[in-house]
């Protein structure tokens, strides 16, 4: 496949939607509406399998910072897929607990890339994710109420949602 064929296919927006879809699945799966095997399964194939195309898609066309912040969240979401499909997420929950800042810190940094190449909107949803990481990572820290996250999930998929909309219309004009 050529590297013009992927510049047809936008990663960015299925990203997007990907984040979109995860934001629903996790308020279901924080709230306890969604069974922990079935939020799982969800994660991974909305979540891991979609970022790991985008990922293999974003570093084809040399979208490198979008590569790095997809291969962030990549792993993340197979991490969580693996823990709640196998029944580990007692085990591994200290895992997320720790790691949490380092991403947060991580998409905070890589922020500063996409304000500087002047894309302000994909900027501005990695604040808000870096934003959201934190504060989930706080309220389990110091454990706060579930809806904090949930609330903070959806949120964030508000602003996902119209970010994604935005990118197809500027792609479409």
């Amino acid at each position: 496949m050529s590297t013009s064929s992927y510049t047809s296919f936008n990663p960015v927006v299925v990203a997007l939607f990907s984040i979109f879809l995860m934001c629903g699945i996790y308020i279901g799966y924080n709230e306890d509406v969604i069974p922990n095997v079935t939020a799982g399964l969800g994660f991974f194939i909305w979540g891991a399998l979609p970022h790991f195309g985008c990922l293999i898609a974003s570093y084809r066309i040399g979208k490198t910072n979008a590569a790095v912040v997809l291969m962030i969240f990549t792993g993340f979401w197979t991490l969580l897929s693996i823990s709640l499909l196998a029944g580990l997420k007692k085990e591994l929950g200290p895992l997320f607990l720790y790691s949490e800042p380092v991403i947060a810190i991580s998409v905070f940094v890589m922020s500063y890339y996409y304000f500087k190449d002047k894309e302000r909107p994909l900027g501005g949803i990695l604040i808000g994710l870096g934003l959201t990481v934190s504060i989930l990572w706080v309220s389990k820290a110091l454990k706060w109420s579930p809806h904090v996250g949930s609330i903070t999930v959806g949120i964030l998929g508000f602003f996902v949602l119209l970010t994604a909309i935005n990118q197809l219309n500027r792609k479409q004009a």
